[in-house]
């Protein structure tokens, strides 16, 4: 069992997915399964600052990661306001980005993702997420498994691309999943002059031009382009 508190700022979201990731490496679980438990506690703890400390400064979040023979449990506990993810109602995944309301999906592939996911409000005590993830996949279930099926990760990165703060924030949010999805290195070139608020003064994060012969390939026959 290991358990680290941290303060409850985004900043350090890096820090908490790596040591529950360390936690899932530690426990044998392969790539696929540490990146679900990463995505999971990435959007769980998340909640906890915007909600559980919505309006309160100084708060920590307690994770404690523990193994045995079947499962990687993974415990949060906060002391904030109560909140309980279960509210949050199941999102129409069928509705376009536009007619959306934000919020809703994290909490969807969390029980997607996770075995076993439980919420106790304990009142002055604070609140405690519980979050279960077999180690191992039964016989007959392997189906029902596909913790990081693309489609998931697509759904995530939606939600996640319309909470960052900036667009070289975005910009490493979607080279991170499309790597990920697509098992190696990823390149991405926004034509800035097609998206630029008008009125709005900034320095251009990308450049002009594609910045390689298969980018500028695929942007001018409209076909994807790959390199070995």
């Amino acid at each position: 069992m290991r358990t680290a508190i941290f303060t409850a700022k985004f900043d350090q979201l890096d820090a908490i997915r790596e040591f529950a990731a360390q936690a899932a490496r530690d426990a044998g679980m392969d790539d696929s399964a540490t990146y679900a438990v990463e995505l999971c506690i990435d959007e769980a703890c998340t909640n906890i600052i915007e909600h559980a400390y919505e309006g309160i400064d100084g708060g920590e979040i307690e994770c404690t990661c523990d193994k045995d023979d079947k499962n990687l449990t993974i415990i949060l506990h906060d002391h904030g306001k109560s909140f309980d993810p279960s509210s949050i109602p199941f999102p129409d995944l069928n509705a376009d980005l536009e007619s959306r309301p934000v919020g809703g999906l994290g909490v969807f592939l969390i029980k997607k993702l996770m075995d076993e996911v439980r919420f106790e409000p304990l009142g002055e005590v604070g609140n405690v997420l519980t979050m279960v993830k077999h180690r191992s996949v039964e016989p007959g279930k392997a189906k029902n498994r596909q913790p990081t099926s693309s489609w998931k990760q697509i759904l995530l990165l939606g939600e996640e691309l319309m909470r960052a703060a900036s667009l070289s924030a975005q910009r490493d949010l979607i080279i991170e999943t499309t790597a990920h999805i697509l098992g190696g290195r990823a390149e991405f070139w926004l034509d800035e002059r097609l998206f630029r608020l008008p009125g709005v003064n900034q320095a251009a994060l990308f450049p002009s031009q594609p910045p390689s012969e298969p980018m500028i390939k695929a942007v001018s026959n409209g076909m994807t382009a790959s390199t070995e």
